[in-house]
């Protein structure tokens, strides 16, 4: 006993001044404080848990753990708290685990369809009635979307289904692929309440057959098909408007990530969108932020699963030729929701044991519990990203404001492709009509909308410029001058050239090019357009004082008068 005094009291000086808030109690009832104010206790109740402890073996002590021969005694913050800060701690003092680091960055989990099939099975066929114990009524087995927080599980996990429904701006008749579809609540939601087409895809033999059930009591089977089919082996190209990925590349690997939104982009139709959801890691090299030499999640929960950081997910998804349009990070979100989970498995712990045994209701509340801890320190985050097909010039519209995500009955304008139209070079102008800039349409379209008429001239000459100076010799030569100033203020006329407003006394410098003027009024015709006319401004001022005299008849005719 003096022994272990010593060794304990070694221990807790390489723990620092503060050491921790742990008491150890050892298998024959002896009890040591690594720090004040212990917060849990661990009961080693085998010498070699001691060993495993004096080594920073943090391994073992949760193989321990799982199978029951460590026991944890505390509130569960506490312990997952102090339990991080252990497996930190012992990171740094065990010369063991320093020496095998290196080893263990070696060893990487081959992501062929078998082994990718094995870790899926591993994590998702443990028992539907399992899942369905702490799981939302449509068991959403991903990061739930809050307003305010206080949500129950049920309400944010139909808000996060709806939330990627409105991203993906889903219509009536939608094709919609669900990569990953765990037991179709998704695909469910997805066809129920915006009219898609589905094709849900898992790898899980369980998932497939609970969602096909719970997709025939719905009555959707026409709508909703749900296939045990690996993401590399959906044949074709072009197929669907929209894809979504929920909770699924977790399990692709780092390597495959090129394959993965490949794979994506060439299963969508030109101008679909494709929404991944999943989460990434705080590491920017795509390593872990958590403690060095813990593989319990590895072992137990998540054979095979990387995470990329957010900036080599986003590469990933660029580099395969998808656009990426929106990006929301819920990090917050997914402590709520895991918190949520917790609380749920805990209140359900007979049951849970009697489903699937003491060992996994451990495992899993372990690992909910300390993956809460993980997002609220920023270790792990989760982001939805919402990334488009573009044609082949790179086009790809999308709406111009992200408004669309949150008043769904609001219906979102598009982008358009970049158009030249409007930039025709002078050489390029119509030999007949009316030049008809498109600029100069929405501007006369707005004055004729607050009831203003508008007066447009457009040279048919090779240059605009042309036009000024028999604009002149109309308006600045003629005894009719100040007879047409008067009309046009009465009318309220603006007159435009080019595009742009402009007084229409013009400087003078030649006459002679011919031209065509036109009148739009809302009070009468839509459109009146003069002939051609060559060096006869005479008749062109007459023409003009008659139409703006109607202008002004009919304005007073309706009560508006002349001028303001």
């Amino acid at each position: 006993m003096a022994m272990r005094g010593r060794v304990m009291r070694f221990l807790r000086a390489r723990l620092g001044p503060e050491g921790l808030p742990l008491r150890l109690k050892f298998w024959d009832g002896e009890t040591f404080d690594l720090g004040p104010a212990p917060k849990i206790t661990l009961v080693l109740t085998t010498p070699a848990l001691q060993r495993s402890l004096m080594r920073g073996d943090i391994d073992a002590l949760g193989d321990a753990y799982a199978a029951g021969t460590l026991l944890v005694e505390g509130r569960l913050g506490d312990i997952v708290g102090v339990g991080i800060d252990l497996a930190h701690r012992a990171g740094q003092l065990s010369w063991l685990g320093r020496v095998l680091a290196p080893i263990a960055k070696l060893r990487r989990f081959t992501h062929s369809r078998a082994g990718d099939a094995a870790a899926i099975a591993h994590h998702y066929d443990v028992s539907n009635d399992f899942y369905a114990l702490w799981l939302d009524k449509r068991m959403v087995y991903s990061c739930a979307y809050f307003t305010t927080g206080d949500e129950d599980i049920d309400e944010a996990q139909e808000a996060k289904l709806d939330h990627l429904c409105r991203k993906l701006r889903l219509q009536p008749g939608d094709t919609l692929l669900d990569i990953g579809c765990g037991w179709g609540g998704l695909a469910i939601f997805a066809a129920q309440k915006y009219g898609a087409h589905v094709v849900g895809i898992t790898l899980s033999e369980q998932q497939v057959a609970e969602a096909r059930n719970r997709v025939a009591a719905a009555g959707l089977t026409d709508r909703v098909t749900i296939e045990q089919r690996d993401y590399r082996d959906v044949a074709g190209e072009g197929l669907f408007d929209k894809i979504v990925s929920v909770g699924m590349y977790e399990h692709v690997g780092l390597a495959n990530l090129p394959i993965y939104f490949g794979n994506i982009r060439r299963l969508l139709k030109v101008g679909g969108l494709a929404m991944n959801h999943g989460i990434t890691t705080g590491d920017l090299d795509s390593g872990t932020l958590a403690p060095r030499g813990s593989g319990f999640i590895e072992r137990y929960v998540f054979p095979g699963g990387e995470l990329p950081h957010v900036s080599r997910m986003v590469r990933e998804t660029a580099a395969a030729g998808l656009d990426v349009i929106d990006m929301e990070s819920l990090r917050p979100h997914y402590t709520q929701t895991l918190l949520h989970w917790v609380r749920r498995l805990q209140a359900r712990q007979q049951q849970a044991e009697a489903l699937v045994g003491p060992e996994k209701f451990r495992i899993w509340r372990i690992y909910m519990a300390g993956s809460a801890l993980a997002f609220d320190r920023g270790w792990l985050s989760l982001y939805q990203t919402l990334s488009v097909k573009p044609d082949s010039i790179g086009h790809a519209a999308r709406p111009w404001t992200r408004r669309y995500q949150y008043l769904p009955d609001d219906p979102a304008p598009l982008s358009r492709p970049l158009d030249w139209e409007d930039f025709v070079m002078p050489e390029n102008f119509p030999d007949d009509g009316i030049l008809w800039r498109r600029w100069v349409k929405a501007d006369v379209e707005e004055i004729q909308r607050r009831g203003q008429p508008v007066l447009l001239f457009v040279a048919e000459s090779d240059s605009l410029s042309y036009a000024l100076p028999f604009l002149k010799a109309v308006f600045g030569a003629m005894p009719l001058n100040e007879t047409l100033r008067r009309l046009l203020h009465e009318s309220c006329v603006p007159l435009f050239l080019d595009g742009n407003e402009r007084p229409w006394e013009l400087a003078a410098v030649g006459a002679g090019d011919r031209f065509h003027v036109a009148i739009l009024s809302p009070l009468f015709d839509p459109l009146v357009t003069f002939d051609p006319v060559s060096g006869d401004p005479d008749k062109v001022v007459a023409e003009i004082v008659t139409v703006l005299e109607r202008i002004i008849a009919a304005r007073r005719a309706q009560g508006l008068g002349g001028a303001p």
